[in-house]
């Protein structure tokens, strides 16, 4: 989450806590109060900009008011919030043998979903594929907005183990990968070193739309490995930070 999706997300949390509606200069006052300074000016434009997007409506001289679709936006950046405390909560209990377990289940990945590539070069519908480049589109206006795309980044994998087409691949991708605290840690790294998983996401659509199956493999193998590499980048500045 970046600090204007922070920001964003503090300002529609203390409209929806508000018995009416909320002037900039109050809102200023409010999230002093709760240890975030910011001018008036700056909540203002903030204000503005929300209205813009739809989260938020101005009801003349008396304030803002949250709208549905900030309510919405609201739900969405809490859900985001929980995951990123989920993923800092288990890094920070992270020991090298939890580092090793991340690293094993990145391996069994590698593993498995090389083979999901493969088979999938051979066997992927259009309608598969253009599923796929709709997902990476996603991703990337995710991206650009500074969020994680963890959603994206699940549904694009099983896509492609599920146009393997071999039912036992696509229940041990879904076992591996759905670990309830590795899958959340592995996201919060992702934030943290800024990987670069939609490139890698392309380079695997490219080689499943040519239909070649040596290069999806390949493709797939150095997108785990990146992400592996990542891990490895992340617990290294974490040992060489001072406590």
């Amino acid at each position: 989450m970046t600090d204007k999706d922070e920001q964003e997300y503090r300002v529609l949390r203390l409209l929806s806590q508000a018995a009416g509606p909320v002037g900039s200069g109050q809102l200023s006052r409010m999230l002093a109060a709760s240890g975030e300074t910011l001018s008036e000016a700056t909540v203002g434009r903030l204000l503005r900009s929300l209205d813009d997007k739809g989260y938020t409506k101005r009801l003349g001289y008396r304030g803002r008011v949250l709208t549905a679709a900030g309510r919405k936006r609201l739900e969405q950046l809490e859900r985001q919030t929980q995951q990123l405390h989920a993923g800092f909560k288990f890094i920070n209990s992270l020991k090298a043998d939890k580092l090793n377990e991340l690293l094993e289940v990145l391996v069994a990945r590698r593993a498995i979903e090389r083979e999901n590539a493969r088979l999938a070069a051979e066997k992927i519908t259009d309608r598969e594929l253009a599923m796929l480049r709709e997902i990476i589109e996603r991703h990337k206006r995710l991206h650009r907005e500074g969020k994680i795309g963890a959603a994206e980044d699940v549904e694009f994998h099983r896509l492609i183990a599920k146009a393997s087409r071999n039912r036992v691949l696509l229940a041990a991708t879904d076992v591996i990968r759905y670990n309830g605290q590795l899958s959340p840690a592995l996201h919060f790294i992702r934030t943290q070193v800024r990987g670069t998983i939609v490139e890698d996401h392309e380079r695997i659509l490219e080689a499943l739309e040519a239909g070649d199956p040596a290069a999806a493999e390949q493709a797939m193998i150095q997108h785990l490995e990146n992400v592996m590499a990542d891990v490895k980048k992340y617990w290294a500045k974490m040992r060489s930070s001072p406590s």
